[in-house]
């Protein structure tokens, strides 16, 4: 008999909106399998995500194309900088109040660094032209991140509200299962891909709570949410 570990099965949808008016949205349907400090990600498509939470380390394997790809953690995270690295020197090397700076910050990949770098230049054209354009606040907005109190029926679960927000306004918010915990390290994996933002996944790795409909707001005016359909705790086979 195969060895098995108690945990939980979760049909989610990704449902991603771009900030274009009138496009449809896209929406990709997934069955989570968490357990411990492991998680599994099968999608429609046949990709497979397996996470190792401990290790910090993330497996995508395609069936239909063969493929299979380790990334960890700490190297997706510091991929930006590596990817920026020259531009980021010659940044660092331009006056702030020369022209070409901006031109440079505007080259960068999209991210906080490059919101950061957007409000270093000095007040003017140039850099309203960006602020503009990335539908970023003036200057570094305030963050705050909290519980709101707010209670909600997530796939038949009592859940709980946290959000987000930047100078008043939400950012993105997380429905939490009440009483389901988990590994809290899930949540900078949520980060990585890119569907919570970086200040709700800190507060929630202390909270510990399984975290059932995530909506983050984009800059473009978009948005990546995941909506759960069901959760099914039960037995899983040990070598998923």
């Amino acid at each position: 008999m195969a060895a098995t570990v108690r945990g939980y099965e979760i049909k989610q949808t990704l449902i991603v909106r771009s900030g274009v008016e009138d496009e449809k949205p896209r929406e990709a349907a997934m069955t989570v399998y968490i357990a411990g400090d492991r998680a599994r990600l099968e999608r429609e498509s046949g990709e497979i995500t397996i996470v190792r939470l401990r290790e910090g380390e993330i497996l995508e394997i395609d069936d239909l194309l063969g493929s299979y790809d380790r990334r960890l953690f700490e190297k997706l995270k510091a991929q930006w900088r590596t990817i920026n690295a020259l531009r980021l020197e010659q940044i660092e090397g331009t006056p702030l109040g020369h022209p070409r700076r901006a031109e440079l910050v505007d080259l960068l990949s999209d991210g906080p660094e490059k919101w950061r770098e957007i409000w270093k230049l000095p007040e003017g054209e140039a850099r309203a032209a960006l602020v503009a354009k990335y539908g970023i606040p003036d200057s570094p907005p305030k963050i705050e991140v909290r519980p709101t109190g707010e209670a909600k029926d997530v796939a038949g679960i009592d859940c709980r509200r946290w959000e987000s927000t930047e100078n008043g306004e939400v950012a993105d918010c997380a429905y939490l299962a009440a009483r389901i915990r988990f590994d809290p390290r899930y949540y900078e994996f949520m980060e990585l891909m890119g569907w919570i933002g970086p200040e709700l996944a800190s507060a929630l790795r202390r909270v510990k709570l399984l975290p059932l409909e995530t909506v983050m707001r984009l800059r473009d005016g978009g948005s990546v949410e995941i909506r759960t359909k069901s959760v099914t705790e039960r037995d899983i086979d040990a070598s998923l």
